[in-house]
């Protein structure tokens, strides 16, 4: 906070550090994280629109855990509705899982191989 005084008038400057982000609000983070979460399929599917949304909005910076989230609820909706097939979900839901398991591990990729990242992860070589 900077203070400056122009003829007995006292200003106070703020800096104000803004971080830009894809939603609105936070009534709106939340209102799609509880519909990501929720058991009925049409908040479920509202939720992923507004992530779709997120995403046009934003490019491709929106949180890696929003879209690995977001892609394994897709997986889930699109399962329950009988739309896919059965090897498409399970690309679907492969892809989801290799993605969800790399965001987990990746704090671990920095000092060890890949096979070592999972292991310190507790994570099943069935997964590798």
């Amino acid at each position: 906070v900077k203070k400056t005084t122009t003829k007995n008038t006292f200003l106070i400057k703020i800096s104000i550090r803004r971080h830009v982000v894809a939603w609105v609000n936070k009534a709106e983070w939340d209102q799609v994280l509880d519909h990501l979460y929720s058991k009925d399929p049409a908040l479920q599917r509202f939720a992923l629109q507004r992530v779709s949304a997120w995403r046009g909005r934003y490019a491709h910076n929106t949180p890696v855990a929003v879209d690995c989230t977001a892609d394994l609820v897709r997986g889930q909706v699109l399962d329950r509705s009988g739309q896919l097939s059965g090897d498409d979900l399970v690309l679907l839901y492969g892809a989801a899982l290799v993605r969800f398991v790399n965001l987990i591990t990746e704090s671990y990729h920095i000092f060890g191989t890949l096979n070592s990242s999972y292991t310190d992860c507790s994570i099943p070589k069935l997964m590798l």
